[in-house]
């Protein structure tokens, strides 16, 4: 298994796919652009871990996820703010 943690950009397939993106290393959103980004923010779910240090990301449909450990296989996602389409 691969850690995310080297990879600013890793594609998991699916319909859509999941694009995990790890801006640790980047110094600010304009950095995103040479990743291609813009085109997987059309098709595909994005999900930025370290977005806190992007300032001037748009914030269109932007929205903050927790993700807590409970067990060796089990975390449970919250939604803490998010576009109203993200309510089911």
């Amino acid at each position: 298994m691969q850690s995310p943690t080297f990879q600013l950009l890793r594609v998991h397939p699916g319909d859509p796919a999941l694009v995990h993106v790890d801006v640790y290393r980047l110094g600010d959103a304009a950095e995103l652009q040479d990743l291609g980004l813009d085109e997987y923010l059309e098709t595909s779910v994005v999900v930025i871990e370290w977005g806190d240090r992007l300032e001037g990301f748009p914030a269109a449909r932007r929205g903050t996820v927790s993700l807590e450990h409970l067990g060796a296989a089990r975390r449970r996602l919250r939604i803490v703010e998010g576009p109203a389409e993200w309510s089911w």
